[in-house]
Formats: C-alpha cells, structure tokens, sequence
C-alpha cells in the first residue's frame, strides 16, 4: 500500500517495475534468483542498504497506518524542497525509477543487460486508501458510492498522451519486447465504471438464472438491465441516450470518450509493437474494467497478445474470472494476455466492506491467496498445455 500512496507525490512520475528475467541473451542462462550475487551485482551497497531501510519501516505497522500524516508534518516542518530530497533519497527513490524520459533510460539499458525487462507505468493514480477518501465527505455512512476524484474530460486526455509516450519510450528501448502499464480510472470517469460495474453484477446474476431454466439470451442485454437509482429510489436503464438514464447524457458522452482513449492507446501500442498491461484497481470497479478489457483483447489480440487483464488472487472470485475468461477467449478465438498478481487494496476493500456493510471479496489469509494464486496460474498452464495437445497455437494464452 505505501508504494501506492508514494506513487503521487508527485502525481506526474513513471514507476519502476520488472518483469521475467528472459531478455538479455548474454544474462539469460546466468540470471537465477537463487543466486544473490547475481541477482544483486547491478545494485551499489548504499542501495542495498536503503533497501533493507525502507523494507523495514514498512513493517512498521504505526509508521504504516499514520504515515500520510507523517509526510504533512514532514513538509511543514522540512520545507518541500527539503522533504522531497529526502524522499527521493529513501522511498521514493527505492519505488520510482524517475520523473521523465532522460531519468529512465539509462535505468531500463542497465536492467536490460542484467536480464531484466521493464515495464513502464506512469503514476496517475490518487491516495484512495480511505474510506472517507473514496466515498467523499463521509458519504458512505449514508451507504452511498458516488463521490470520486475526476478531474475532467482534458485531464484525461492529457494523461492518454503520457500513455502514448510511454509505449513510445518501451518501442524505443526494449526492442519490441517490453512493456507499458495502463490505469483505466486515468482515462475517465471513474463513476462510470462503477455504475457498468454494478449493471455487469446484475447481468451475470440474470445470466445464470435464464441459464438454469434454460432460457435464451437475445437482443441488447444492456438496455434490459436496470440499476437503483439513489436519488430517485426508482429503477432505471443504464444507457438510454437521453436524461432519463442511470447515466446521463453528459456521462454518456464520457464514457464513449473513454473508450475512444482506450482504443486510442491500443492501437498505437499495437502499432509499436508494445504490450499493455491493463492494471487492477479496486473491487468496485473490476467487473467494468474485465469486460472492457476483453473487449480490447478482442479487437486488438487477434494476431498475438497485445493487451493483458491483471487478476488480483486476493479476490474470492479470481479463480472463476479467469476460468470465465479463457473461456470467452477460447469461444470468440483471440489471444488472451493475463498478469497474476497477489493484490494491492487489501486495506481498503476491507475496510470499505465493513463501512459499507456487504461481504468482505478478500480471501481470509496469505495462505488462501497464496492457494488462489496457484490455482489460477495452474488453469492458465493447463489451458497452453491443452491447446499445444490439441494441435493449437499455445501462444494464445501468455501469462
């Protein structure tokens, strides 16, 4: 959580990440994670150091739970100037590989020949790690959800320019075999994707139902839902191109902007031959961004993995999205692009739950997580070795 809450300050950064060490030739057979002189030979001491710093105050739990207000006493009592120095000589400087383009390349030809591939994720997300701060002004107490940091249709188009930069810079530097991270909520509205979300829920509710009386499923499934509507108390279409709506005209609008970015920055990643990682968010929101996403995959994954969904394994459901998943890829016949991962909004999805009052979507442990992780990466690795049996392409599924 607290590389989240680091990644906005500032807001406009590219955050340091890792993939398979599989690229530099030279390293490949060399490069074992069992072996600490090579997995640390491209690290000074004082790294090393700093490290084993911040890996140890973020296991304070004190430190951990206060630290937002920590950093505002900091400032006030530093200075910025001097607390960002500070920062960039501690947390910051461990999470974040730099500010611009100049800072990261020598960084990604370092890695590269280590063995290390990078993936670009430019930091646009804001700290959600409250309550307070996701519902807005205590709303949930209410039992509302409607309140969310937007900062308007030109910033988003904005940060879809620095998304294009950043598959140019992975072009660029990787040869063609790097990576670039997407965050959905950066590109709109993020009550849209709440409210598709909730429709999504209810669909696939409707789904099963007609699916055990055995009855067909024709026509635009999403004019046939309806949602709550909270202000009015009455139950109302999700899309109707016009005010009486559960999403109005002007969201409307939104929302057909935001796909638009989205195939925007799909299309150019495809042109450049870079792979884009569509990153998990909040509970909330997923059921719109997996279905978005794989409509993505759909328009863009027909020739090899362009687009990648990421699976959070400390989710009850992540075993049955991504069994949904490599189904609905198997059916409609496009490459499926999957990144696994444990989780980051375990804190919040929590505490949103009890706020809220709904059952907590977090698996109850680390070893459940860890159970879920297995299971999922299993299925992917069952699901190539079925296609490579089968006479398939096994490069349909890439995880």
């Amino acid at each position: 959580m607290l590389i989240s809450r680091l990644k906005h300050f500032p807001v406009s950064h590219f955050v340091r990440r890792f993939s398979n060490p599989a690229i530099n030739k030279t390293e490949k057979q060399r490069l074992s994670f069992e072996d600490p002189e090579s997995i640390y030979k491209g690290k000074k001491t004082w790294e090393l150091g700093r490290a084993y710093l911040v890996f140890s105050l973020c296991g304070v739990k004190m430190l951990m739970e206060n630290n937002q207000t920590m950093m505002k006493v900091g400032k006030m009592m530093l200075g910025d100037k001097i607390f960002g120095k500070l920062m960039k000589l501690t947390f910051y400087g461990h999470f974040v590989g730099g500010e611009n383009e100049k800072d990261l390349e020598p960084l990604i030809k370092e890695m590269k020949e280590l063995g290390v591939d990078s993936i670009m994720d430019y930091s646009v997300e804001e700290d959600m790690d409250r309550v307070d701060g996701v519902m807005g002004n205590g709303s949930h107490k209410k039992n509302e959800c409607r309140e969310f940091f937007y900062q308007g249709e030109e910033a988003c188009d904005k940060n879809t320019e620095m998304f294009l930069k950043s598959i140019d810079m992975v072009a660029d530097s990787t040869d063609g075999e790097g990576f670039s991270a997407l965050k959905m909520t950066a590109l709109g509205r993020p009550e849209i994707l709440l409210r598709m979300s909730e429709i999504e829920k209810v669909k696939q509710f409707y789904i099963q139902i007609m699916e055990k009386e055995g009855m067909r499923i024709d026509g635009d499934r999403y004019k046939t839902f309806q949602v709550h509507n909270l202000e009015s108390g009455k139950m109302e279409p999700l899309l109707t191109g016009d005010d009486g709506g559960s999403l109005k005209e002007l969201q409307e609008e939104q929302f057909t902007n935001m796909v638009a970015r989205l195939h925007r920055v799909f299309s150019y990643a495809k042109s450049r031959k870079v792979r884009v990682m569509v990153d998990a968010e909040q509970s909330f929101y997923q059921p719109a961004i997996n279905n978005l996403t794989l409509e993505m995959m759909k328009t863009y994954n027909t020739e090899e993995a362009v687009v990648f969904n990421t699976y959070q394994c400390y989710l009850k459901d992540a075993f049955s999205s991504i069994v949904h998943d490599l189904e609905q890829a198997r059916r409609q016949n496009f490459f499926f692009g999957a990144k696994l991962v444990r989780g980051a909004y375990m804190d919040q999805e929590r505490e949103l739950a009890r706020a809220l009052g709904y059952k907590n979507p977090i698996n109850v442990d680390y070893e459940a997580t860890t159970n879920t992780y297995c299971r999922v990466l299993s299925k992917c690795l069952e699901t190539i070795r079925d296609y490579k049996q089968t006479g398939k392409d096994s490069k349909k599924v890439v995880v």
